[in-house]
């Protein structure tokens, strides 16, 4: 488990909640195959499927926002810090 530490709260993360980009890319070759048999079928799969990845999608854009809100405030911090004018 991870743990992500900011001025206001603590959140952990599950390591298993965060993927690696390659194993992204080999669970999108796994979700992208289509039989071309049977097209009713993934036609089905398509909500499903749509649903997985905009989680996805949403987790790690949350993660992404969450870490250029850490880099802004760190960065002002640093500037007030060593410009005199934050608290030492």
């Amino acid at each position: 488990m991870a743990k992500v530490e900011t001025k206001e709260c603590t959140i952990y993360l599950k390591n298993e909640d965060i993927m690696t980009f390659d194993e992204l890319q080999q669970l999108a070759e796994k979700d992208l195959k289509i039989d071309n048999l049977a097209l009713d079928l993934e036609s089905l799969k398509t909500p499903a499927l749509h649903n997985k990845w905009l989680k996805f999608h949403n987790q790690y854009t949350q993660l992404l926002k969450k870490a250029e809100q850490d880099l802004a405030r760190l960065t002002r911090e640093k500037w007030e810090y060593y410009t005199g004018k934050g608290r030492p």
